[in-house]
């Protein structure tokens, strides 16, 4: 999960995301310049990462799912190969 949520690919993503809520105004707490966008950057990457460790690390293991299965049709075939032999 860390490797994922720190990974250069999506920094240049969370700089959209500011740049948008930049232009929208979305948070005008965090005022307008360059230091409102780098507020709304750092809230974009937080938010995000938190969100990668909640569904990709912590929420599975609370719940004792297998990480090995990504979508429903996985785990349907994976169920049908075990009953079915």
């Amino acid at each position: 999960m860390a490797r994922s949520s720190f990974d250069y690919v999506v920094y240049p993503w969370y700089g959209f995301l500011a740049g948008i809520s930049q232009a929208e105004n979305s948070e005008p707490g965090f005022g307008q310049g360059f230091g409102g966008y780098g507020k709304r950057f750092a809230s974009a990457l937080a938010d995000g990462t938190i969100e990668n460790f909640m569904t990709g690390a912590v929420l599975p293991s609370l719940l004792h799912q297998a990480p090995r299965f990504f979508s429903v049709g996985e785990r349907k075939f994976y169920a049908l190969g075990r009953v079915c032999g």
